[in-house]
């Protein structure tokens, strides 16, 4: 059995079913009219609002000025390795040894100071910013002391789109710093400009963390609450339901 859902629109409008003039009803020939043309996108200019990612961090790469000086072997052992297995080995997939650090050598090396501690404190990042190009940041100072600019520096600000004419950047960077004097304290990671968040704030006091809240209601009277509201809306006399 077969259900006939739609009923042809002639026959309803009273015409012959085999009627070969124009549809009946309402004609949805393009006017050649856009009903966007008086539409627009919200845009606001604030730069402040304007970062959607933010990734910037500081590396810090340290050589202590430690010299290894190797002694002349007194015997000829096996060569270390880190390896446990031969990989081609039928039941290398039922063993569970992990990295061998054990040395086949019976010998002992000198370590010796050659310099003072080396920092190289490295400013690295990513962003993408609408409206506005990203400026590259650098480093004044570090963990305390002055930062001077090493032999690498590299940045660069690259337009990748628009939206409605208004233009897409996106930064990359990657700035390297000397110290001429030994870092005295701990360097936060710097802020960031997308989630409007920084790491210098401290803990929450008190017994916990607050909840976020809304916006009162501007019309909104501060009373104390009746018998009625801790009830949740029945008032007080009314009878109790089974």
């Amino acid at each position: 059995m077969t259900f006939q859902v739609f009923e042809n629109e002639n026959v309803l409008r009273g015409l012959t079913d085999n009627f070969e003039g124009p549809q009946s009803g309402v004609s949805n020939q393009d006017t050649g009219s856009s009903p966007e043309l008086n539409l627009s996108f919200p845009f606001t200019s604030d730069p402040s609002s304007t970062w959607l990612f933010y990734d910037c961090w500081i590396e810090c790469e340290l050589d202590a000025g430690m010299a290894l000086h190797k002694p002349l072997p007194q015997s000829d052992f096996t060569p270390d390795t880190l390896a446990t297995a031969d990989i081609n080995q039928t039941n290398f997939d039922t063993l569970s040894s992990g990295v061998n650090t054990t040395s086949n050598g019976d010998f002992e090396d000198i370590i010796q100071r050659m310099a003072t501690s080396t920092y190289i404190f490295k400013l690295r990042g990513t962003a993408v910013r609408v409206s506005y190009k990203i400026p590259i940041p650098g480093l004044v100072s570090v963990a305390g002391v002055a930062a001077t600019p090493a032999e690498r520096q590299w940045a660069r600000n690259v337009l990748i789109g628009n939206f409605g004419g208004v233009p897409m950047f996106r930064a990359e960077w990657d700035l390297w710093y000397y110290v001429s004097l030994p870092p005295n304290k701990e360097q936060l990671p710097p802020d960031n400009l997308a989630a409007h968040i920084g790491g210098q704030g401290g803990l929450p006091t008190g017994t916990g963390v607050r909840i976020p809240n809304s916006v009162p209601d501007w019309n909104a009277v501060s009373s104390l609450p009746t018998e009625s509201d801790l009830l949740g809306g029945i008032p007080v006399d009314a009878p109790l339901g089974d």
